[in-house]
């Protein structure tokens, strides 16, 4: 898992979020609900999102869990995260 993890990284190249229109600007923060409170988490915290037959859920780097209202799609288009199977 690590070698790929590096060569991913390293095979990577930025997503261009400039080229999105206006209204859809780079997510700074991911709204998720969880332990009964909503909060803002801040895309540097971001571990990993999974979805689920539940939702889509976000896992801090301090393994924290939440879920948000956010599709896959949007996370993918909208952040610099990338999408794997």
């Amino acid at each position: 898992l690590e070698k790929t993890l590096i060569r991913l990284r390293q095979e990577r190249t930025k997503q261009d979020v400039s080229l999105l229109p206006e209204h859809q600007q780079a997510l700074k923060f991911i709204p998720c609900s969880g332990h009964s409170r909503i909060y803002l988490l801040q895309m540097d915290d971001v571990a990993f999102v999974s979805s689920r037959m539940s939702g889509v859920y976000v896992t801090s780097s301090d393994g924290k869990e939440g879920f948000t209202e956010l599709t896959l799609r949007t996370l993918e288009s909208r952040t610099p995260l990338l999408r794997c199977h």
